[in-house]
C-alpha cells in the first residue's frame, strides 16, 4: 500500500519553554512513524504511532529543531521533513513595590530589631525562583530571604541611638527556562533606640521619618522587660505519620536585657510521640501511624523571657495547630499518564485506576472540574474505568482525581487542599484514531415467555454462580455480566439508515428456533499476547447451518434462514452509491480473535453470559454445571433484528422478519 503524506511539510508548530505538548502527524496507510534524522526539541518525543509528546526544556535562545520522520508499512516508506521552533522566554521583570529607588536601587528603612516580612516581585511568564547573590554583597544579620521572593526576620545589630547603617545586596531572579535578572537593594537599619529621643526629622535615604516625643523628658526606659513575641502563623504545617519531623516555634525577643527564653505547652495536645523543646522551641520527635487520613492537634504554648539580672519575667501565649496526615499519597500509584490509541467507536478498555502499595482504602475516582473525556466515554466513579464507545476522535487530555471520599463534587474538588478526605490527582494524555465510516451492532434476541424469561433472571442474577469479584470489568455494559440472552450476529457493520439494514430482510430472514449447546470459555489476548480477559459462553446450535443460500423445490424458490445466511444477505447490502456496506473485523470480541489450543478463532454462534478476570472463568463453569441449568428450557425463538444505532435512529431499532416460518 502506498503511503501517502496528509501532515504538511515544514513548520510544524511554535511554542514555549515549559509547555506539554501532544501533536499527531498523519500519513494514509502508515503503521508506524520513525525519527530518521535530526532532532526533536529537548523533552520532546515521537511515538510509533505518529504522536510528538513531551514538555519543553528550557533554553537561553530561540532555537527552530529541523528533522525528519519516516512513515512505513510493510511495503512502502515515505520521508518528510518539519520544523519545530521553540522560543525564548523573557527574563523575569522587576515589579517590586514599597522601596524608594536611587539610581537603579531599591531602598527601604528598616527597624534594628524588628520583625519583618518583604515580599519582592519579579514577572515572568514561568515560575520564578529568588536567590541572594553571593558576589553582590549580604542581607544584614537576623534576616534571610526564601526562594518565593520573601525576605524576613528582625535585623540584629549593634547599633548606638541615632545610627544608622546601610547594607547593599543583590537578589536574581531565575524562571524555569533558567533566565535570570538581578536587582540590587539596599536596607537601611536604624536603632529602635532613636525612637526615644526629642521629636526631630531624619532624611534617610529618601525616606522621611517622624519620630514621636515618646515621654514628658524625651526618654524611656530600656529597662522594663518586655514579653517575648511569636512569629509562626497559627498553622504550623501538614505533616506525615511514621516519620520524624523538626517543626520550629520561634519567639521574637524585643527586649536588650541578657536571658533566656523559655516555651512550655499551656494547653491543648501536641501530635502523638511529639514534644517540645524548652530550650529552642522546637517540636520533635517520630509521628506514630495514624489511621485517619487527616487529623488536626490544636495547642497553645507559652514564651517567656528571663531577666537574668533580677530574675524577673514576661511571658505570651499563642495559640497553634499542626496537620498529620497518613500515606495516602505515596500508598497511590497512577498508571501511566501516556493512555496509548483507541479506535474512534471501538468499546473501551482502558482504566484510570490507581494500585495502592498497601490496600488500605477504597478509592473513587472524579473527572476535575475543568477537564471533559471524550464523547460517548464516561468515568465510572467506583472502578476508574472508561466506558463507552467513542464518537469523537483526535488527542484528547483530562485530569483524574482519586480519593477515599464518595462525596466530591464539581465545586469541592476545585478547593481540595481545604477538604478533610485524601484527594490526589493524575493528567492523562489519550489519542484516538479517526475512521472513515461508522459502525454498529446487530444483534437477535428471543422473546421468553413469562415463566422462561423467570428462569433466566434468577440463574443469570446468581451470585453464587457469577461471581461478582471475578467479572471483568464488572460496572461496564459491554462486559462484565451479560444479563440479556442474545447472539449477535454483527460486531462491526457500516452504520447506515435502518431502511438499507430492511431492505436484506426480504431474503434469508425467517422466523425461526435455534437451540443451545455447550457451556464454554475462551480467553480473549490482547495485541500484544497479553490474556485479558476470559468470556463464557454457551454455543447456539443452528440445524441449518451449511445450507445454500437458496434452493429451488418445484420451482419455488427458498432462502433458508440459517445464521450464516442472514450475516451473508447484511454483509451484501448494497448502498445508494452502489457500493457494497463495510464489515470490519476489528469488531470482533478479542476471544474470538485469540489462538489458542482447543478454541475457535473468528466469528461463532454463542451467546456471551459473562467475562471473567484472566484464568477465572474455570470457577464459573464449574459452578454453572453444578447448578445443572437446562437451556432447553429455554424457547430461543428469534422473529426480529436489533440494531444497536442508525444514521437515521437513535438509540436500538427493531426490525421484523417479514417471512413466516417455513412449513
Amino acid at each position: 500500500m502506498t503511503i501517502s503524506w496528509q501532515t504538511t511539510a515544514g513548520a510544524l508548530f511554535s511554542t514555549s519553554t515549559g509547555v506539554t505538548i501532544n501533536k499527531t502527524i498523519t500519513a494514509t496507510n502508515a503503521v508506524s512513524y520513525t525519527l530518521i534524522s535530526g532532532n526533536l526539541p529537548s523533552g520532546l518525543t515521537i511515538s510509533s504511532t505518529g504522536t510528538i509528546h513531551g514538555t519543553t526544556l528550557p533554553i537561553e535562545n530561540t532555537t527552530t529543531s529541523t528533522f525528519v520522520i519516516r512513515a512505513a508499512n510493510t511495503s512502502s516508506l515515505q520521508d518528510r521533513t518539519f520544523k519545530i521552533t521553540i522560543l525564548q522566554d523573557p527574563t523575569p521583570a522587576w515589579s517590586t513595590s514599597g522601596f524608594t529607588v536611587s539610581t537603579g536601587t531599591l531602598v527601604k528603612l528598616l527597624v534594628n530589631r524588628d520583625y519583618v516580612e518583604i515580599p519582592i516581585d519579579a514577572n515572568s511568564d514561568l515560575p520564578v525562583t529568588y536567590e541572594l547573590d553571593r558576589l553582590a554583597g549580604k542581607l544584614p544579620y537576623g534576616l534571610r530571604i526564601d526562594s518565593a521572593g520573601k525576605i524576613y526576620g528582625a535585623p540584629r545589630l549593634n547599633l548606638t541611638p541615632g545610627e544608622v547603617k546601610e547594607f547593599d545586596f543583590s537578589v536574581n531572579a531565575y524562571n524555569d527556562a533558567n533566565l535570570v535578572s538581578s536587582q540590587p537593594f539596599r536596607f537601611e537599619i536604624l536603632d529602635s533606640a532613636s525612637f526615644t529621643v526629642d521629636s526631630t526629622v531624619f532624611t534617610l535615604g529618601g525616606d522621611i521619618v517622624s519620630l514621636v516625643d515618646l515621654g514628658n523628658s524625651g526618654t524611656v526606659s530600656l529597662s522594663s522587660l518586655q514579653p517575648p513575641e511569636f512569629i509562626n502563623p497559627n498553622g504550623l504545617g501538614t505533616y506525615l505519620h511514621n516519620d520524624r519531623q523538626y517543626i520550629s516555634v520561634q519567639a521574637y525577643d524585643p527586649n536588650y536585657i541578657p536571658g533566656p527564653i523559655t516555651y512550655s505547652t499551656v494547653g491543648g495536645h501536641l501530635p502523638p510521640n511529639l514534644g517540645l523543646d524548652s530550650r529552642i522551641g522546637y517540636i520533635h520527635g517520630y509521628i506514630s501511624t495514624q489511621t485517619e487520613y487527616f487529623k488536626t492537634y490544636n495547642f497553645t504554648l507559652r514564651a517567656t523571657k528571663t531577666n537574668l539580672e533580677n530574675l524577673t519575667t514576661a511571658s505570651s501565649t499563642g495559640s497553634f495547630s499542626i496537620n498529620i496526615v497518613n500515606q495516602f499519597y505515596r500508598n497511590v500509584v497512577w498508571p501511566s499518564s501516556d493512555m496509548g490509541t483507541l479506535i474512534e467507536g471501538m468499546p473501551s478498555e482502558l482504566s484510570v485506576g490507581a494500585t495502592q502499595k498497601d490496600p488500605t482504602w477504597n478509592l473513587y475516582y472524579y473527572l476535575y472540574p475543568t477537564s471533559s473525556l471524550p464523547g460517548g466515554i464516561s468515568l465510572s466513579t467506583s472502578t476508574g474505568h472508561l466506558i463507552g464507545n467513542s464518537t469523537a476522535s483526535g488527542n484528547f487530555t483530562f485530569t483524574i482525581a482519586a480519593s477515599t471520599s464518595t462525596v466530591y463534587t464539581n465545586t469541592n474538588l476545585l478547593t481540595s487542599s481545604t477538604l478533610v478526605d485524601p484527594v490526589t490527582f493524575n493528567t492523562f494524555n489519550l489519542y484516538i484514531r479517526p475512521v472513515s465510516k461508522e459502525y454498529t451492532r446487530i444483534w437477535a434476541k428471543p422473546f421468553l415467555t413469562p415463566t422462561q424469561r423467570q428462569l433466566w433472571t434468577n440463574f443469570i442474577s446468581s451470585s453464587s454462580i457469577f461471581i461478582p469479584e471475578i467479572l471483568y470489568r464488572a460496572d461496564d455494559p459491554t462486559f462484565g455480566l451479560q444479563t440479556d440472552l442474545e447472539i449477535f450476529l454483527e460486531f462491526g457493520i457500516e452504520k447506515v439508515n435502518i431502511g438499507d439494514y430492511a431492505d436484506a430482510l426480504y431474503t434469508n430472514f425467517y422466523q425461526r428456533r435455534l437451540t443451545f449447546g455447550t457451556v464454554k470459555s475462551a480467553i480473549a489476548k490482547d495485541r500484544t499476547g497479553k490474556h485479558v480477559y476470559d468470556a463464557v459462553y454457551v454455543d447456539v446450535t443452528d440445524n441449518l447451518d451449511g445450507s445454500k443460500v437458496s434452493i429451488n423445490i418445484n420451482n419455488t424458490v427458498y432462502y433458508p434462514g440459517s445464521i450464516d445466511n442472514i450475516r451473508n444477505s447484511l454483509e451484501s447490502i448494497t448502498l445508494d452509491d452502489s457500493t457494497e456496506i463495510a464489515v470490519d473485523g476489528q469488531h470482533l470480541p478479542k476471544f474470538m480473535t485469540t489462538v489458542a489450543s482447543g478454541q475457535e478463532y473468528g466469528y461463532f454462534k454463542a451467546a456471551i453470559l459473562c467475562y471473567t478476570l484472566p484464568g477465572e472463568s474455570k470457577k464459573i463453569l464449574n459452578r454453572i454445571r453444578a447448578a445443572k441449568f437446562n437451556f432447553s428450557n429455554l424457547n430461543f425463538f428469534i422473529d426480529r433484528l436489533v440494531v444497536q444505532s442508525s444514521l437515521d435512529q437513535t438509540g436500538t431499532s427493531y426490525i421484523l422478519f417479514n417471512n413466516q416460518p417455513i412449513g
